[in-house]
């Protein structure tokens, strides 16, 4: 009799313990039911902010590259024998160009470059827009962030002393020039630097580099010329001017596109 109890006993055990698995649980189930929560998979989110750089980026290094180019070629440029002719060149080092030379020459214009470029973007696209983007909508931060970015470039630095621009109409034309170029020049940096809703250290480290080798490109002539650079931006001389004006033309294109594609 206790025999004939034991087996039903024995069976009632064993079922709840199949009951609970009655199909194996295999760790390719397991991944497939938590594929979306997985943190390696990349999210929507992330995946837009990555296409919205790549969509702006080819252009904005595209124009950036051409009107670095184009400001270098009319800078260069001069009607007068004596050579181009670059703001803030009086008095500079007259030198014949030697290999020795050259070299310091590229060495200062490329480390002054990459520290400026280092510095503004750390403090206006790190930094500046950053905050902009915690108080205002995307766009306006954007266009906020690129007018105070300009406005420094506007200031009348060398006014007194620069003998390039005789009167205050020269002037005001050369630094109203400067400043659309480098609110131009701002906007598409801070659309390389925050593509989204936020700065992204990928893109503040691709705006360092762009904008580094725009000022190299750009001051290249001045400096290989002078062994310095600018020290002001008033200026009557018509190359220098076609050079600004040649440079906002091809950053225009992006700065407008940058601003069209927000996401």
């Amino acid at each position: 009799m206790e025999e004939r109890e034991a087996a039903p006993r024995s069976a009632a055990v064993a079922a709840p313990a199949s009951a609970k698995a009655p199909f194996p649980i295999t760790a390719a189930s397991t991944s497939t039911a938590t594929a979306g929560e997985d943190p390696a998979v990349p999210s929507p989110a992330g995946n837009s902010r990555a296409s919205a750089l790549t969509r702006r980026l080819p252009l904005a290094a595209i124009c950036l590259l051409l009107s670095a180019a184009a400001g270098a070629a009319l800078t260069m440029w001069s009607g007068s024998p004596a050579g181009p002719a670059v703001p803030g060149a009086a008095g500079a080092d007259a030198a014949p160009l030697t290999p020795a030379l050259i070299g310091h020459r590229l060495a200062l214009l490329a480390g002054t470059a990459a520290l400026t470029a280092l510095v503004e973007e750390l403090v206006f696209r790190g930094v500046l827009l950053r905050a902009l983007l915690r108080a205002l909508p995307h766009t306006r931060a954007l266009l906020a962030s690129a007018l105070l970015f300009a406005l420094p470039h506007a200031l009348p630095i060398g006014l007194g002393s620069a003998e390039a621009a005789p009167d205050m109409a020269a002037a005001a034309l050369s630094l109203g020039l400067k400043f659309a170029q480098a609110l131009a020049f701002g906007l598409v940096m801070a659309s390389v630097a925050a593509p989204r809703d936020h700065v992204r250290a990928s893109g503040l480290a691709i705006a360092v580099a762009l904008h580094g080798l725009y000022d190299a490109v750009y001051f290249a002539p001045a400096v290989l010329a002078t062994g310095t650079f600018p020290a002001t931006y008033i200026t009557a001389q018509p190359n220098e001017l076609a050079a600004l004006a040649a440079s906002i033309l091809l950053l225009a294109p992006a700065a407008v596109r940058t601003q069209r594609t927000q996401v």
